[in-house]
């Protein structure tokens, strides 16, 4: 998938799924009872009072998003028939920093979908596999690692997400730049034509 192409190779921490594969392997009995956890969360194993969830989602029950670091950014927003928008911290001038992490959860009714689209600027600390990147989770199942995007490269058109919630998750690791801009709404489709906006989609 020419998504994944600078999401390949991260060197950057484990996955949530290779945690959760260590943490079946080896301590698989270490919570009893029914697993109280979100969106594909888990029962942390060293503390069965706490939830480990997918990446960008946060709270006690993964029911809302990571906690952001160094910037005033993330939420839980709700798409509506008209666009909203979500920046990178200091869009445009002066940009983001070093540090800075921001996770926003995107739900709409569950018969819906969410469309969203990279608009104005797109500037993100360049690198052969992004260490610095805006990532979207739009596919069908919200705790596999999403489409990662630094660089000047980034999606051209719209695209739909497969559920009627999405993930959008902005790290800055190494680098400074003016970040990026997207608006997201309520789709006017009530399937998903996730994959067929993907095929629509310029190769990066």
């Amino acid at each position: 998938d020419p998504f994944y192409q600078t999401t390949i190779g991260q060197r950057e921490e484990l996955s949530f799924f290779d945690v959760k594969i260590i943490n079946e392997a080896y301590c698989k009995d270490k919570c009893k009872g029914k697993n109280k956890c979100k969106n594909g969360g888990y029962m942390n194993p060293s503390n069965c009072l706490k939830c480990l969830c997918p990446t960008g989602f946060g709270g006690e029950t993964c029911e809302k998003n990571e906690k952001s670091l160094e910037a005033d950014c993330g939420g839980v927003l709700k798409a509506k028939g008209d666009w909203q928008t979500i920046e990178s911290p200091g869009y445009p001038d002066p940009g983001y920093e070093i540090g800075q992490k921001c996770s926003w959860l995107i739900q709409t009714d569950k018969d819906k979908r969410i469309e969203m689209e990279f608009v104005e600027d797109f500037d993100i600390f360049c690198a052969i596999t992004c260490v610095d990147y805006v990532e979207w989770k739009i596919g069908k199942d919200l705790r596999n690692t999403g489409f990662r995007f630094c660089c000047p490269e980034h999606p051209k058109q719209t695209v739909v997400s497969a559920l009627n919630q999405a993930i959008v998750i902005f790290r800055a690791t190494l680098g400074e730049g003016a970040g990026f801009k997207l608006r997201f709404r309520e789709s006017r489709f009530n399937i998903p034509l996730y994959l067929h906006y993907l095929a629509s989609i310029v190769s990066i």
